[in-house]
């Protein structure tokens, strides 16, 4: 995501986004310019009407590490998932948590898996049979640490 994109976003009615994330060590990510939006509170930012909720991540060694869904997610053991949890706490108030839609479904198949190349066709891969389960199991554990679940849409029409 760039600010120009997030701009045609903003034009075109959505008023909230999660693309900004603090993880420099991969070219795709962390190109958002936030600089023109005012923090409101632990990884929420607003400009003007509109709202952008960060990904969080962790810093191990110098490495920021995403901790909230996706691939890492399902690459990473369950228990050092808790563990990286437990550590944004200590800094953090707020927490995104995102699923991709072809995390929940088994049966969605990469069609020309062959043109993704080896580490594309594994990070889409990888970790999807056993995703509903782990999920679960870490949404137990979320309402166990009494953790309060909210909407994007109900954060912003509460604002």
């Amino acid at each position: 995501m760039t600010n120009s994109k997030l701009d045609l976003l903003w034009d075109m009615g959505f008023v909230y986004d999660s693309s900004f994330i603090r993880f420099k060590q991969h070219e795709l990510y962390s190109v958002l310019d936030m600089s023109s939006f005012e923090k409101v509170e632990s990884l929420i930012y607003r400009k003007g009407g509109h709202y952008e909720f960060e990904i969080p991540t962790v810093n191990i060694l110098g490495v920021s590490v995403p901790i909230s869904g996706g691939g890492y997610f399902r690459l990473f053991p369950l228990w050092l998932t808790k563990a990286l949890m437990r550590k944004h706490w200590l800094l953090e108030s707020n927490f995104v948590l995102y699923v991709h839609p072809f995390e929940i479904s088994g049966s969605v198949k990469l069609k020309h898996a062959g043109r993704l190349g080896l580490a594309n066709y594994l990070r889409f891969q990888i970790g999807r049979r056993t995703f509903l389960e782990k999920l679960y199991s870490y949404l137990r554990f979320l309402r166990s640490c009494q953790v309060r679940f909210m909407r994007f849409a109900d954060y912003v029409n509460e604002g």
